[in-house]
């Protein structure tokens, strides 16, 4: 199913846009927020990690555990995205959310644009009650639209993982 905002195309994962995907995905710059699935230590995604990674999505969003949409600007036809809810969990009505952008999207209000129309979707068609978002701490692009754009306070900062 495809969706449409003012500005973006928002489609269902396919084959057309795996290298600028890995493209995407592989970008220190574009993945600095997000380091660790950069996979900075073998130099960016394999093709054949890409393609596996978009048959999951679409597994996933056939099993409805899943919402994945690929990003395009209408304008133009580029790819300037990806975002979804990673999972979702129908009985709880919950989801985990989150996006990747192409570093040229990341002003100018894109991210919104986007997210707003995933949440509407969420919210009023999957009848979902909750949104969890993770960003790291120093993401203040992410942390502007959660915190003054959606009026949701950090919640907490995780430290020391492993």
């Amino acid at each position: 199913m495809t969706l449409e905002t003012a500005r973006f195309s928002l489609d269902p994962p396919s084959s057309r846009d795996d290298a600028v995907m890995r493209a995407m995905l592989s970008d220190q710059e574009t993945m600095v927020f997000l380091r660790y699935m950069a996979r900075e230590w073998q130099n960016g995604w394999t093709a054949e990690e890409i393609i596996a990674r978009r048959e999951n999505h679409c597994k996933l969003i056939a099993e409805k555990q899943a919402s994945t949409f690929y990003i395009h600007d209408k304008s133009t036809g580029e790819f300037a995205g990806v975002m979804g809810a990673n999972i979702i969990n129908i009985k709880d009505r919950n989801a985990t959310v989150g996006i990747i952008l192409r570093k040229r999207y990341w002003s100018g209000g894109y991210g919104t644009e986007a997210l707003y129309e995933l949440m509407r979707g969420l919210f009023e068609d999957l009848k979902l009650h909750k949104l969890l978002y993770e960003t790291t701490e120093n993401n203040m692009g992410m942390r502007k639209f959660l915190e003054q754009t959606c009026g949701v306070p950090l919640a907490y900062v995780r430290r020391d993982e492993i």
